[in-house]
């Protein structure tokens, strides 16, 4: 009988362990998921603006509790690379050109292209009724006027410089979601409700087949009339918003 029970005993033992480690297993996720590897962008394209240069910042992608070391750059001249709060890269353009870019981070090796494009004005005339605004996207290809009071009917009417040839033209107004075609010599109506009404005009390079585009957006906004400068330059997305 002592035998017995000795041996029952045994069985109630494994079967409380095996139920234990059932319901522990029950609570653990299935799979660890594991955290996403450190990246960063492999080509990055900036700007060059002749009154406007400026110190951007590159983010590491997945970055978390890890620095940047062992920083390199194979041409300082064209762009001067730091490191900043640890985890990002801050860019101080510097003139026209390409450089690459290594570094570690927790224990991994990165490397990025960045390339700095100066800007050129494909523009020759971009006139809104009786104004030609095209003098304005010699320092950038945004440029917002301001400060409007009322929504007018104007023809628009756009003209490439000798080299580049004018793809098409789109207006796009705040309350609308997607742009329409626009044709040259046409009227559109600028509306001034929200941030107005933006005008796109897409140039290509006859040359080089590089694209390019600049923007009017016609506003009531309170703000003084101002050329607008971006951060970089997405190449895979052709796509705009007024916002």
């Amino acid at each position: 009988m002592r035998g017995m029970w000795k041996k029952l005993r045994k069985k109630l033992m494994v079967i409380s362990v095996f139920l234990l480690l059932t319901a522990v297993i029950g609570i653990l996720p299935a799979k660890t998921a594991q955290a996403a590897a450190p990246k960063i962008q492999k080509n990055i394209q900036f700007r060059l603006y002749k009154a406007n240069k400026r110190n951007l910042i590159i983010p590491i992608k997945n970055a978390s509790g890890g620095k940047i070391t062992k920083l390199n750059n194979s041409k300082p001249s064209i762009a001067k690379v730091s490191v900043y709060q640890k985890n990002s890269l801050l860019v101080d353009i510097r003139s026209a050109g390409s450089t690459k870019v290594s570094f570690s981070y927790k224990g991994k090796k990165l490397s990025t292209k960045i390339t700095i494009k100066k800007w050129e004005n494909p523009c020759k005339e971009f006139t809104i009724g009786s104004k030609n605004y095209a003098k304005y996207f010699e320092k950038s290809e945004r440029y917002s006027l301001n400060k409007q009071s009322k929504t007018i009917n104007a023809k628009v009417k756009i003209t490439p410089k000798k080299g580049w040839k004018l793809l098409k033209i789109e207006a796009q107004a705040a309350d609308t979601i997607r742009s329409k075609k626009v044709k040259n010599h046409s009227k559109v109506k600028f509306s001034i409700d929200m941030t107005g009404t933006a005008i796109y005009a897409h140039f290509k390079n006859n040359k080089t087949g590089e694209r390019e585009t600049v923007a009017l957006w016609r506003s009531s906004t309170p703000w003084a009339s101002e050329n607008g400068y971006r951060e970089w330059i997405d190449q895979r997305r052709r796509t705009h918003s007024v916002w």
